[in-house]
């Protein structure tokens, strides 16, 4: 495939790069913590704290802990969150599961959150402008079970997709205000379950 590609504000590469054919889902996003909010009637209990965006107008939930490290050590400070998102089939962003979290300013040039997907391609519809990949367990991981992400894409990226069933890489950001992940780049990759060259 053609390589598709438009490097995009805030979708810098994150600083270390994971292994070439492994299945992997992250989002990276700056903000600052703070307390969740309140619970509206009728509606189930939100998460106790919140990471906030941008200009604060939106957010992310967090946990009230990860692993024995207390959320609430980082009220009112700025982080870089690590999240392994998850979408509906629709492409809206469900509630992501916390993976690290870190004390750091967010540097000049960061923009919105950003992500790297790299999966199987199960479809594209230029249509509904969006794609579904498919991520599956590695070896050693801590992934039990595949799942599925929805993402928004523009139509020359779709254009430049591999067919369905190859694994492709995609990077690109997530857009608060429609808690959708937007892909900008996308590159065919070779994943650790396909055949081995000239087998098949």
């Amino acid at each position: 495939m053609e390589e598709a590609h438009a490097t995009k504000e805030g979708a810098e590469r994150p600083r270390k790069e994971p292994r070439e054919d492994v299945y992997l889902a992250h989002l990276w996003a700056y903000g600052r913590v703070a307390k969740g909010e309140k619970r509206k009637k009728g509606e189930p209990p939100p998460s106790p704290f919140r990471l906030l965006l941008g200009d604060g107008e939106a957010s992310l939930p967090l946990p009230p802990r990860l692993y024995r490290l207390r959320v609430k050590a980082f009220l009112n400070q700025p982080v870089l969150a690590h999240f392994w998102p998850r979408t509906d089939e629709e492409g809206l962003l469900e509630r992501p599961l916390l993976a690290h979290i870190f004390a750091q300013e967010a540097p000049p040039e960061a923009g919105r959150p950003t992500f790297l997907v790299r999966g199987r391609l199960l479809a594209a519809d230029r249509d509904a402008a969006r794609l579904v990949v498919e991520v599956r367990p590695n070896p050693q991981g801590r992934l039990k079970e595949p799942f599925r992400l929805t993402l928004l894409a523009p139509l020359a990226l779709l254009e430049g997709l591999p067919p369905p069933g190859a694994g492709v890489e995609l990077r690109g950001v997530y857009a608060p205000r429609t808690r959708r992940l937007v892909a900008q780049e996308a590159r065919a990759v070779r994943l650790w379950d396909d055949p081995a060259e000239g087998e098949g």
